[in-house]
């Protein structure tokens, strides 16, 4: 049996399991598909999938999440070896990928994800994130 990264150094210590949409713009769909709360880290899964007739850009690296009061940037540092999602996504491609966090309490919080779709129309949109 072979070990993961999350295995042995960061093992979910609460997974949250959503597949839901969390918006669209210009037919550009962004999916929370998971969350994963770990000791030193905290993992969120999301799909974008392009159904518009140009590229669209997400700025990952710019997302961040809110909590009781508390901004927790993007953390990319944490490890290089989660999927990534892409900065451009072209035309009719649905990508996924995992934004680190450091450490969050495993309740509530509002996801921040900001970036471009076709024509340049940018987006900065605000999800609420419930967790049981």
């Amino acid at each position: 049996v072979s070990s993961t990264y999350i295995d042995v150094f960061a093992p979910s210590l609460k997974t949250a399991k959503y597949d839901a949409e969390m918006f669209t713009q210009d037919n550009v769909s962004f999916i929370l598909d998971k969350v994963e709360f770990a000791a030193k880290e905290t993992r969120v899964y999301v799909t974008v999938k392009n159904n518009s007739s140009s590229d669209a850009e997400v700025y990952d690296s710019s997302a961040v999440i809110i909590q009781n009061s508390k901004q927790y940037e993007a953390d990319f540092s944490l490890f290089d070896g989660y999927e990534e999602l892409p900065d451009e996504i072209k035309s009719g491609v649905i990508a996924s990928g995992v934004i680190l966090f450091p450490a969050i309490e495993q309740t509530d919080f509002d996801l921040v994800l900001s970036g471009y779709t076709m024509d340049w129309n940018s987006f900065e949109q605000v999800i609420s994130v419930g967790v049981e």
